[in-house]
């Protein structure tokens, strides 16, 4: 987005990273913005899976930030897509000591926030210290995305600090997978409604939900009329979910490519979304943009995030306040199957809006009016 609306863009990355965005690029029609764009390269630490790996990462990649922004222009912006919570001591103090203009991309990170401090790990304690104890440069500031999380980062964080957050609405867009490159593999049964659960499903994330739900529709799904799936990889028994009726897509269990993610979900007519209701206050939804890629429309209890959306986009799905009322809306969809193209002509308007094309002239809004960058 950054390039759409700046001459001059210098990308630190990882080599991997830096080739996946010139691909991205290429393939969206959109290789003259690569003649704005200065890539570096920069180290990323590798090695098992560990804890203590762990640490040495985001400990390299806290120095890191810290170097760059120690040696940037005093005239140009900087810009963090991710926020390594380690960096954001050193970075307030460079910001502080030589007035550099910085701008943190915030995510899930800041669900930590509404945890009670004695059951959090110890970099969510210090991202709690910073936020709400910490005096905050006057040049730097946060990009939440979303106005349901600005709204209730408001309700915890004092007026003050407040002042150094902005929002804008998460962009989303997959240029390397096409839906005509999608499966046309016709899955289970031919009169049954196909809903599959996308993104991270455990005890954590609406496994409670999706067994209530589950024996809400047990009759309905004992007459072949909804088949219910689970797509992505599963961390506890599956035969907790089996027992039930519920279908496995993944049957190796495995971690599956994009590709193969988004063929699983054309193969759906809904995506249900089972999180809780006190779910993603904090945070965006990638599940949810998934859906939105593959015209699939959304079943999903109303939280904060998805009711920000829907009245944003206008309906592109069901919310609704109970698993009951849920199912009742299941029910109506398997016994009258014309329900479920009533979606079809919002999708392509809303992939145009979450393009990053069509936000970047907000983010360069927000840039300005952030006191970042003084000759955009």
């Amino acid at each position: 987005m950054t390039a759409e609306t700046n001459n001059q863009v210098l990308y630190y990355a990882s080599r991997a990273s830096i080739e996946n965005i010139k691909g991205h690029l290429i393939n969206q029609g959109k290789a003259d913005l690569l003649e704005r764009v200065v890539f570096k390269n920069t180290y990323v630490f590798t090695g098992k899976k560990t804890y203590y790996n762990y640490l040495i990462k985001i400990f390299i990649a806290a120095l890191i930030n810290t170097r760059i922004a120690l040696f940037a222009k005093k005239d140009t912006y900087l810009i963090y897509n991710f926020n390594n919570i380690i960096s954001l001591f050193p970075l307030n103090l460079v910001s502080k000591l030589f007035n550099k203009k910085i701008l943190m991309c915030c995510h899930a990170e800041l669900e930590a926030l509404m945890i009670p401090s004695s059951k959090k790990r110890w970099n969510f304690r210090a991202q709690d210290s910073f936020f709400k104890n910490s005096k905050i440069s006057e040049s730097m500031n946060f990009l939440v995305f979303g106005d349901s999380i600005l709204d209730n980062l408001s309700k915890i964080l004092p007026e003050k600090k407040m002042l150094h957050f902005k929002a804008i609405t998460h962009p989303y867009f997959l240029a390397d997978v096409s839906l005509e490159d999608l499966s046309k593999e016709n899955l289970g049964g031919k009169d049954a409604i196909k809903i599959g659960i996308a993104g991270i499903l455990d005890q954590n994330k609406g496994l409670n939900n999706l067994l209530e739900l589950v024996k809400l529709l047990k009759p309905t799904m004992d007459q072949g009329l909804v088949e219910i799936y689970t797509i992505s990889r599963l961390k506890f028994d599956k035969k907790i979910v089996l027992d039930l009726g519920v279908k496995i897509y993944n049957t190796e269990n495995k971690f599956y490519s994009r590709q193969e993610y988004l063929n699983a979900i054309h193969q759906m007519n809904y995506i249900y979304l089972p999180y809780d209701r006190d779910r993603y206050k904090l945070t965006a939804s990638g599940a949810v943009f998934e859906g939105i890629f593959s015209k699939k429309p959304i079943l999903a209890l109303r939280n904060d995030y998805f009711d920000f959306l829907f009245n944003t986009y206008g309906n592109f799905g069901y919310l609704h306040e109970t698993n009951e009322e849920l199912a009742s809306t299941i029910v109506n969809a398997a016994n009258n199957k014309s329900q479920n193209d009533l979606f079809d002509l919002k999708f392509p308007e809303i992939k145009e809006r979450l393009h990053p094309s069509f936000l970047a002239y907000d983010f360069n809004n927000i840039i300005n009016t952030s006191y970042l960058a003084p000759n955009l």
